[in-house]
């Protein structure tokens, strides 16, 4: 975050620019978003055997949980996910792409960290398991097949598509 709030931070905050957080906190972010609006910190700690998960606080309501699950499947039905998908497993999600920023500046040479966040599957009971997946890349570089292009679209998203084939 900028050290100072001014109108043109503020209006930069609203198409990616200006924030930068770690894949933790889009992980947690996005998991209260999708899973019926219920916020629990996550962890890289595993729980034990017969623990259960931090008590959470509900901080969107469970009818825009389901509106953005609907939202991240048709971003990759007909839209920049579509790479990611896996015939059978209704996968969602939202790519990223950011301009890298080198020191404190944004890069002019056109050098991105490019991202694809999934979930599946999108659709069942909102309290149903899901699972996510997120992959981000450090100055993914283009080739003939995406025509140079090193968006979230063309580099992660097929990478997240290939790993939850795996699956």
């Amino acid at each position: 975050t900028p050290p100072r709030l001014t109108d043109n931070a503020i209006a930069s905050m609203s198409f990616g620019h200006a924030l930068s957080e770690s894949p933790l906190a889009l992980a947690t972010g996005m998991s209260a978003i999708l899973n019926g609006g219920l916020y629990r910190p996550l962890t890289l700690t595993p729980l034990t055997a017969g623990q259960a998960p931090a008590a959470g606080r509900q901080v969107v309501q469970p009818s825009t949980s389901r509106t953005m699950l609907d939202l991240m499947r048709l971003n990759v039905t007909e839209g920049t996910g579509a790479k990611a998908d896996i015939p059978g497993l209704r996968v969602g999600g939202k790519t990223g792409t950011a301009t890298k920023i080198i020191g404190g500046r944004y890069d002019t040479t056109k050098k991105n960290v490019s991202s694809f966040a999934a979930i599946f599957p999108t659709d069942g009971a909102l309290g149903d398991d899901r699972y996510f997946v997120l992959i981000m890349l450090d100055q993914p570089l283009g080739n003939a097949e995406s025509g140079g292009a090193a968006t979230g679209a063309v580099t992660a998203a097929p990478a997240v598509g290939r790993v939850i084939e795996r699956i």
